[in-house]
């Protein structure tokens, strides 16, 4: 696909990356422009995101701290919910061409029902693009992190 040829690239990259469940939770197709929407084209650690910034898609995310959360759109950044508890999923996983967040909801910036029912599903696996050496891992990134999306 065109985004695994992109992603081989220098980079650098910001992947937001939606849990397993945040992926079978989700109603939507998982089409390539879903999957862009969820990378910026840029190295952004977590004190870094706050304000907006566009995506490969073409789509503006908006990041932002609030009430000691970090939050990417509607999805919670590195949390497993909006409740406290739990352990955290990890944020600023460092590979050689970019930075990966683990997120806690599929984001849809521009979808809409009647645009998706017309588009194919096509899934790109995270631990296929690290197997493809894609995203040149540097750290073991936990298997809770291994996310289809």
């Amino acid at each position: 696909a065109d985004c695994t040829k992109l992603l081989r690239g220098n980079g650098p990259f910001t992947i937001f990356v939606p849990t397993n469940t945040a992926i079978q939770n989700w109603d939507g197709v998982l089409t390539e422009d879903v999957i862009k929407s969820h990378i910026i084209p840029q190295d952004l650690y977590s004190d870094e995101l706050t304000g907006t910034f566009e995506t490969l898609s073409g789509h503006t995310l908006t990041c932002k701290n609030q009430f000691r959360k970090l939050y990417v759109d509607a999805a919670l950044i590195g949390q497993l919910d909006n409740h406290s508890g739990g352990t955290p999923y990890p944020t600023n996983v460092i590979c050689e061409n970019g930075v990966i967040h683990t997120i806690n909801t599929v984001l849809t910036p521009g979808w809409t029902p009647a645009v998706a029912d017309s588009q194919a599903v096509q899934g790109l696996s995270l631990q296929n693009l690290y197997n493809q050496d894609v995203l040149k891992d540097r750290g073991a990134l936990p298997d809770s992190a291994k996310s289809k999306f």
